[in-house]
């Protein structure tokens, strides 16, 4: 298992780093209030992308080989023209959104939905290769395309950023429809209405914990309202969320393990072993955020980004509960018991919204920070209890020891590659 996490965590960090690149590259160069558009931009598509992906997310790996593609096909595209649509719609009408972005954002939800969907065919039919083909396309050509537009015609505007959208997402589409002909051509079975159902029913359950859990962590965004702060308190967010790489490689691993194994109480254990040590992998990672000076940080991303390390310290608290509850997932998952999860997201959602309505006023990004990590610690507290329920574990079970140092140190000084 521990060479299973390993090659997840740098399969995870070679696509992370990118990203990781880029949002230094546009929070140093495009300045804190183009960064902040961006930020809202972002948000938007992933809000209509987490809407379209009830039929075109992973629920749909399941349907896909049991019914006829074709006619599957035709009912997501429709599907994701429709929730585009409305949901673009939603957004422009409460001006979530600028009208001068509102056609970028339609088309670029259509695209990337599109291919979203195309990648789940890919999975479903076990093209891992191809799979992976659309998954590298955006972030490699977004991240070159953008140093050629900074450095070389030296544009750095918010229109440029979307112009390169545009040049990472089109390439991916297009050998998205590639990869499917063949799909197509050799596609069997038949297609009944209980297939779309059953589409439906898997991913609205699904995208339930996923929409609450967006919504949580960016909710915060609307609500400072000014574009420049929301650019530095993105920036801020996404540098202390780098940490989730331990816990979102381990958890994808324990998913497939918790789901094979029959003796819950043996699923309980091993969730909770690895529960110890992701949380102190993450304290590791967060302390050395923590012992970044200043200086640092505004001179990598710069001055406008002074306030950064005071929401770092903010929201730290909050990203070591998450990194420790996101370990639990995997047994509500592998044990049938999603609802848990979606429930958990939907408590840390009222926190948030509640407190940042009562504390952004007065505090500003400080606020927003504090509110964050408060949701964060209701929700993992909820998983927590639920995990806890029926069982004899005591507090001080859930707390990394020596333990989780002694192995740690062993895996450091014996773990080879083969």
């Amino acid at each position: 298992m521990i060479k299973k996490i390993l090659f997840s965590f740098l399969s995870r960090l070679s696509a992370a780093g990118i990203s990781f690149v880029l949002l230094l590259v546009t929070a140093r160069f495009m300045g804190p209030e183009v960064r902040g558009q961006i930020s809202f931009f972002v948000l938007a598509l992933a809000l209509i992308q987490v809407i379209n992906e009830i039929a075109c997310g992973p629920a749909s790996v399941y349907v896909i080989p049991r019914s006829y593609l074709p006619q599957l096909s035709r009912l997501v595209y429709s599907w994701i023209l429709i929730c585009t649509l409305l949901c673009g719609g939603v957004l422009f009408l409460f001006r979530l959104i600028p009208p001068d972005q509102f056609i970028h954002l339609l088309l670029l939800s259509l695209i990337i939905c599109t291919t979203s969907f195309h990648q789940q065919v890919l999975l479903a039919a076990e093209k891992i290769t191809h799979y992976n083909i659309l998954l590298l396309i955006p972030p490699v050509l977004l991240f070159f395309s953008l140093l050629v537009e900074i450095f070389y015609f030296q544009q750095k505007d918010f229109h440029t950023y979307i112009f390169c959208v545009y040049l990472s997402q089109l390439p991916a589409f297009v050998c998205g429809l590639l990869f499917l002909i063949p799909q197509y051509r050799t596609a069997k079975g038949k297609y009944e209405p209980a297939h779309a159902r059953l589409l439906i029913k898997n991913g609205l359950f699904n995208q339930l914990a996923n929409i609450a859990h967006l919504l949580s962590n960016r909710v915060s965004f609307y609500l400072i309202g000014l574009t420049a702060l929301v650019g530095i308190y993105s920036t801020g967010v996404s540098v202390i969320e780098s940490v989730w790489m331990i816990s979102s490689s381990i958890s994808t691993v324990l998913i497939g393990r918790v789901a094979n194994e029959e003796d819950q109480s043996q699923s309980r254990d091993i969730i909770l072993r690895a529960a110890r040590l992701s949380t102190l992998l993450s304290l590791c990672g967060i302390l050395l955020l923590y012992a970044l000076p200043v200086s640092l940080y505004t001179k990598i991303l710069g001055a406008s980004y002074v306030q950064i390390k005071e929401l770092i310290y903010l929201l730290g608290p909050g990203v070591l509960c998450i990194s420790f509850s996101s370990i639990l997932g995997p047994y509500f998952t592998g044990t049938g018991r999603n609802f848990t999860i979606t429930l958990a997201n939907f408590t840390g959602l009222i926190v948030i919204f509640i407190g940042a309505v009562l504390l952004i006023p007065d505090y500003g990004l400080k606020g927003a920070a504090v509110a964050t990590s408060i949701s964060y610690f209701c929700s993992s507290v909820f998983l927590l209890l639920a995990f806890r329920h029926g069982t004899s574990l005591h507090l001080k079970d859930f707390f990394p020891g020596k333990a989780e140092i002694i192995f740690i140190w062993k895996q450091l000084k014996h773990y080879r590659f083969n």
